[in-house]
């Protein structure tokens, strides 16, 4: 501020350090009170199946001699409770792309695991949703939504991490996945997309279910729900004492 001649118009004199400091805490501006302001994320988990899913896209890096105008995106649909994925990999991120991906993937949690959603929970991008009301009613994506009788909620706008789970298996993907290996086109990786999902749901340790397979979460919750059934079964069965 010197260099520049900025000076305070009162005194006549450069501005002081004590007075930047103040103007700091009057507007709360600096890395000190981003961090003191950023909120903590919410962590929670379903305790059923099918209560919430997590919808998100990510754009897939092109395959070294494959053509980098044809562009690849990665679609994926993931359940709260168990964090079962179900994945695929489509040319472009358009409502009515997302709206189809989200009646497969929905089919294929009811035909493979008879898994049925309650709501979804996806970002604010185009893809997934209108600014306005009225926009909404003709949306690709909110009218499948409505079709399929699931509740579509929307995260916070810039609060991504409200969407943390398949935030989380993206970045999974990478790590294991898409950065570890060379593939040698476009569908070489689809290939090994769909085996490293096999094994993800089935053999893959996630702790954030306590060390527990997607499949073994989703056992573990239906053994319980069983077990929870015939007890109310067997109390309403069970008949009263004779009175003395």
């Amino acid at each position: 501020m010197k260099r520049k001649g900025v000076v305070n118009p009162n005194t006549g004199k450069p501005v002081s350090e004590y007075g930047v400091r103040c103007i700091w805490e009057r507007y709360r501006r600096g890395a000190k009170y981003e961090k003191e302001d950023k909120e903590e994320p919410e962590r929670y988990e379903k305790d059923k199946p099918g209560e919430l899913a997590h919808i998100d896209i990510k754009k897939l890096p092109n395959v070294e001699g494959e053509d980098p105008k044809k562009k690849k995106y990665q679609h994926a649909l993931t359940d709260d409770c168990t964090r079962i994925p179900y994945v695929e990999v489509l040319p472009d991120k358009k409502s009515k792309t997302a709206a189809d991906f989200l009646e497969r993937a929905t089919d294929w949690f009811d035909e493979k695991l008879d898994v049925q959603f309650d709501a979804l929970l996806s970002d604010n991008g185009k893809e997934y949703t209108y600014h306005t009301k009225s926009g909404r009613k003709k949306h690709n994506f909110e009218k499948r939504c409505k079709k399929l009788e699931i509740k579509h909620r929307r995260t916070k706008v810039a609060r991504p991490q409200t969407n943390g789970k398949v935030e989380r298996f993206f970045r999974t993907l990478d790590d294991e996945l898409h950065d570890k290996y060379h593939f040698d086109s476009h569908k070489d990786r689809e290939m090994a997309l769909k085996d490293y999902l096999r094994k993800f749901r089935k053999h893959r340790m996630h702790f954030g279910i306590n060390g527990l397979t997607p499949r073994e979460k989703l056992e573990k919750v239906r053994s319980v729900e069983t077990e929870t059934e015939d007890e109310e079964v067997a109390s309403k069965n069970q008949k009263p004492l004779p009175m003395c």
